[in-house]
C-alpha cells in the first residue's frame, strides 16, 4: 500500500474516532443539561410550594389577626324527639370588650339570638330544629351602638349528626318472567345494610325486610341480628370462594358502626302497572328508620322499566318514623325524579 493511501486511511480513521468521541461527549453533555433542567424543576417546584405555604400562614396570620373572637365553640346538647329538636350550645369570646358596654348576639337562620356574659364568654343554648339544615351566619358584636360583625358560617345538619346514618343495598342477581297478568320477579343475593350510630342511646333492637306493592305494604320479615344469624345469611349469600368477613361489632352490641346483612331468595308477584319498593327498616330505642334498597317497576304491558325516582333513592335517604307511626322526616321525592 502506498504511503500516500496509508496516510488518508490513517487521517479517516481518526476522523471517525473524533466524530465518536464529538458524539459521546454531546450525548453527555445533554444529559447533563437534562439533569440540570430536572434539578431547576426541582427547586422551581420547591419554591413554588414553600411560597405557596408562606401565603397560606401568611393569609391565616391576617385572618387571624382580623378575627374578632379568641374563641368560639358549639356542641349538640339534648335531642326532643317528639319536639323535632335539638338543642345547640354556643360560646363566644371576644378579644376585645366591655363587661359594662358590651353585648354579643349569635345571626342564626336569619334572627338574632342574644347571648349572655358569664366569666368572660358570651354563651346560649338554642335549639335547632332536627329535621332540616341551619346556618349560623355570623356573630354581632354591639358596643354601645357600634355593630363589628364576625362570619362564622356554621352549617348545621342534625338529622345526620345526631341521629344514625343508615343505608342499605341489594348485591345479587335475579329474573323477571310474566304470568296470568303478573310478573313474576325472581332473586338471590345479600342485603348489606350499614348503621353509623350517634350515642349508645341509639343502639340497634330490631331490623325487618319490608315490600311495598304501590306504596302499601304485602311483606314483613324479621332480620335475624344475633352473630350466628348473621353468619347464616353469610353463608348463604357466599359465592364460591369469596364470603364476606363478619362484622367486628355485632349488630346487638352498641358501637360507632355495624354492617349487617340479609340473604333474599324467592320469587314475587308483581301486578302489572305496578311498583314493587324493598325497605330495610330499623329501630332504635326512639325511632324508626326505613331506607330503599331495591325498586321494580312493571309497565301496564308487562314490561320491567329502570325507575329513576327509586334508582335515586336506593340507599340514599331515610324516612325516619317515631313509636306512635307518625312521620317525621320524609325524604322529597321530587328531587329524586
Amino acid at each position: 500500500m502506498k504511503l500516500k493511501e496509508r496516510t488518508s486511511i490513517i487521517i479517516v480513521t481518526a476522523v471517525f474516532i473524533l466524530i465518536i468521541a464529538c458524539l459521546m461527549r454531546t450525548f453527555a453533555l445533554e444529559k447533563q443539561i437534562y439533569n440540570l433542567e430536572h434539578v431547576i424543576h426541582e427547586h422551581f417546584s420547591q419554591t413554588g410550594y414553600s411560597i405557596g405555604n408562606i401565603s397560606s400562614d401568611v393569609r391565616y396570620a391576617l385572618e387571624e389577626q382580623a378575627n374578632l373572637l379568641s374563641k368560639s365553640y358549639w356542641e349538640y346538647g339534648k335531642l326532643d324527639i317528639q319536639g323535632g329538636k335539638v338543642i345547640v350550645h354556643f360560646e363566644i369570646t371576644p378579644k376585645e370588650y366591655s363587661p359594662d358596654t358590651t353585648d354579643a348576639s349569635l345571626l342564626l337562620n336569619g334572627k338574632e339570638h342574644r347571648l349572655t356574659l358569664k366569666n368572660g364568654i358570651y354563651s346560649a343554648d338554642i335549639a335547632l330544629p332536627l329535621f332540616e339544615d341551619s346556618l349560623a351566619e355570623s356573630v354581632l358584636i354591639n358596643d354601645e351602638g357600634v355593630v363589628r360583625t364576625q362570619k362564622l358560617d356554621w352549617y348545621f345538619t342534625p338529622r345526620n349528626e345526631c341521629l344514625p346514618m343508615i343505608d342499605a343495598v341489594f348485591e345479587g342477581g335475579g329474573s323477571i318472567s310474566t304470568k296470568d297478568g303478573v310478573c313474576l320477579d325472581s332473586r338471590k343475593g345479600l342485603v348489606v345494610i350499614n348503621v353509623t350510630h350517634k350515642g349508645d342511646k341509639n343502639s340497634i333492637k330490631t331490623a325487618d325486610f319490608v315490600i311495598h306493592i304501590d306504596g302499601k305494604e304485602t311483606e314483613r320479615r324479621p332480620i335475624d341480628l344475633s352473630y350466628s344469624g348473621q353468619e347464616v345469611y353469610l353463608d348463604r349469600g357466599s359465592t364460591g370462594n369469596i364470603r364476606r368477613a363478619m362484622p367486628e361489632i355485632a349488630a346487638y352490641e352498641e358501637g360507632s358502626y355495624s354492617q349487617l346483612y340479609y340473604y333474599v331468595d324467592g320469587t314475587r308477584e308483581i301486578p302489572f302497572g305496578s311498583t314493587a319498593d324493598y325497605y330495610v327498616e330499623i329501630t332504635d330505642s326512639d325511632l324508626r328508620y326505613s331506607v330503599l334498597c331495591d325498586s321494580r317497576v312493571v309497565t301496564t304491558d308487562g314490561l320491567f322499566e329502570t325507575s329513576n325516582k327509586g334508582m335515586n333513592l336506593i340507599g340514599y335517604e331515610v324516612t325516619i318514623i317515631d313509636k306512635n307511626g307518625k312521620v317525621l322526616y320524609a325524604p322529597d321525592e321530587s328531587l329524586f325524579q
